[in-house]
């Protein structure tokens, strides 16, 4: 039973800003892990805790933090999967990044009781430049569009850096490129002084849903049409629509007002109710208002649906949507860059994985008339590796 109508629209747009620096670090081949990554964040307590991951030559991973400060399990699919994601016995975490540079200081013993040590120091006066990272690059069965967006970041030289890692006993080192950089060879250790996770159509979150016209009913109001951006409270922000004059969807804003992140509909989305043939819009993604990625956003009637009656009885299909990208980040620009840095992210094809990425899916409603979205992405890059 509906007594106020709603909009809804098949998107969903949230950002994570708990993390608040990290340093993810990549192994050179041959060792017991391929990747390990160091982050301070804030823990549902309020705390400020560390959170370690790692990355094993199969390509799974785990997530270790201190029992302490029980973390919300992680979403990101990461590589091959989550392996494990829990407590550990830490020794000692430590991640300090500013002017007296970049010290990482672990010693943790997993649940198969084996210890890694990692330590890692360099007294360059740290400074950085916004990075989009490419994890989603890497993710076999992706959930969402996942874009950590990354400010102070930079990256180090053999010159600048001492490092000793081991894990099991068994002695691994970072991953060098045969590119100069800064009077040395350019390494994989990196780090960050800030971070804005993106997920975009995320598998579970809800749709966009405003109250003022025709919808679905069962998803929460966010706000009136005309109402103009507004910001969700807390770490994990949902977004909140901008709507013109005859309550289509502008943009979506979230992030923080230091650093939004806006999705943008060109031209402006039509709620799922008022879709009555095939329509074909544009995206596009920024933060920080730098693109990330955009491409054709395609939706029409799912077989069966009644035009504007995305609030009927029963349940169904409403609206049925391909997302899919025809523009990437083009990799750093501006002050403070490097040219190895511009080439590099520019060239390699891991930075440009948004073009590989596709959603299928629409918007439904449940036999109570809930509106929820259900849908897949795919990973074109996951191909290659089968």
């Amino acid at each position: 039973m509906t007594s106020t109508a709603r909009s809804v629209w098949p998107l969903a747009l949230r950002t994570e800003t708990s993390i608040r620096r990290l340093a993810p670090l990549d192994c050179a081949p041959g060792g017991p892990l391929t990747g390990v990554e160091v982050q301070v964040l804030t823990a549902p307590d309020g705390a400020e805790t560390t959170r370690v991951i790692v990355q094993h030559p199969d390509r799974t991973v785990d997530f270790f933090w201190p029992a302490d400060h029980p973390l919300s399990p992680a979403e990101a699919a990461l590589g091959a999967g989550i392996a494990y994601d829990g407590p550990a016995d830490f020794a000692r975490a430590e991640l300090e990044i500013g002017d007296a540079g970049l010290h990482i200081h672990v010693d943790l013993t997993d649940r198969f009781g084996r210890r890694l040590l990692l330590d890692v120091d360099s007294d360059r006066p740290w400074s950085g430049y916004d990075f989009a990272a490419p994890p989603a690059f890497g993710m076999d069965a992706p959930t969402s569009w996942f874009q950590p967006f990354l400010t102070g970041f930079d990256i180090l030289s053999t010159r600048e850096v001492h490092f000793s890692g081991t894990y099991g006993g068994e002695v691994f080192e970072p991953k060098l490129l045969p590119v100069p950089y800064r009077g040395g060879r350019l390494t994989m250790v990196k780090a960050c002084t800030g971070i804005v996770s993106i997920n975009l159509l995320a598998d579970g979150d809800p749709p966009v849903a405003v109250s003022g016209s025709p919808v679905v009913p069962g998803v929460p109001e966010t706000s009136p049409p005309g109402s103009g951006p507004a910001m969700a409270g807390g770490p994990d922000r949902i977004a909140l629509p901008d709507l013109d004059a005859d309550g289509n969807l502008i943009r979506l804003v979230a992030g923080t007002d230091a650093l939004p992140v806006v999705l943008t509909l060109y031209p402006p989305l039509p709620p799922a109710g008022a879709i009555r043939d095939a329509v074909r819009h544009r995206w596009e993604l920024t933060a920080n208002g730098i693109l990330l990625a955009g491409g054709p956003l395609n939706l029409r009637p799912a077989p069966g649906s009644r035009s504007g009656a995305a609030g009927g009885a029963g349940a169904g299909g409403v609206v049925e949507m391909a997302l899919d990208a025809d523009r990437a980040w083009r990799g750093v620009r501006g002050a403070g860059t490097s040219l190895a840095a511009r080439l590099i992210t520019s060239l390699v094809p891991a930075f440009s994985w948004a073009r590989g990425y596709h959603w299928r899916g629409g918007l439904l409603r449940g036999p109570g008339g809930d509106a929820f979205l259900e849908g897949t992405w795919t990973n074109d890059a996951a191909k290659s590796r089968r």
